[in-house]
């Protein structure tokens, strides 16, 4: 079951980078995906918090270390943008237009970065690497996920003293080795081949 789409206005001929990312995107998908019934029970268990400025998502009900938290729906793009998260070398998840922002559907909007984070992607699907009870804020660190980010911003997320999140090719050789582990392969890869 894939919860990713091309973005519109794509002809079926067009061997561009958004055919490219399509094709990738049938390999982001691990041997053990979640279930159906894993990714709705995921669903029901996030809360959208928009009672403060500080807008996030939390558990509604408890997380193991190990489960799905939730799984991204969007557009495939090959661009990064302020909301995308990236999935591939170059392939980023873009918020889906027509999806109410207060959606389920959407909760991955409301992501907020963390230095110490609870949970961390693995392509398309957030897992969860600490218990999470509910009423948690579900975090994840940005830099495990974006080469570059769109708009590098000061963290608050209060474990840092407030450094500069501009994803993993902006880390210092020692951020690098604390993020392994967590780090997405494709990243892993790129700094590689650059090196």
């Amino acid at each position: 079951m894939s919860l990713l789409t091309t973005l519109r206005g794509q002809r079926s001929g067009d061997s561009s980078a958004s055919d490219k990312s399509l094709a990738s995107a049938t390999a982001l998908a691990p041997a053990n995906s979640p279930s159906v019934s894993r990714i709705l029970r995921a669903r029901r268990s996030l809360h959208i918090d928009c009672s403060s400025d500080h807008r996030c998502l939390r558990a509604g009900s408890r997380f193991e270390a190990g489960e799905v938290v939730l799984v991204l729906e969007g557009l495939l793009s090959d661009t990064p943008s302020r909301y995308s998260v990236q999935v591939g070398a170059d392939l980023h998840v873009q918020p889906a237009p027509g999806i109410p922002e207060d959606s389920v559907r959407a909760a991955w909007r409301f992501l907020n970065h963390s230095c110490q984070p609870n949970a961390a992607f693995r392509g398309p699907v957030l897992t969860a690497l600490t218990a999470i009870d509910p009423g948690d804020e579900i975090t994840f660190d940005y830099n495990t996920t974006e080469a570059v980010m769109a708009e590098p911003f000061t963290c608050r997320c209060g474990h840092c003293g407030g450094r500069v999140i501009g994803g993993y090719s902006n880390l210092a050789s020692a951020d690098r080795k604390r993020l392994a582990g967590t780090v997405a392969s494709y990243l892993v890869e790129r700094q590689t081949r650059s090196s």
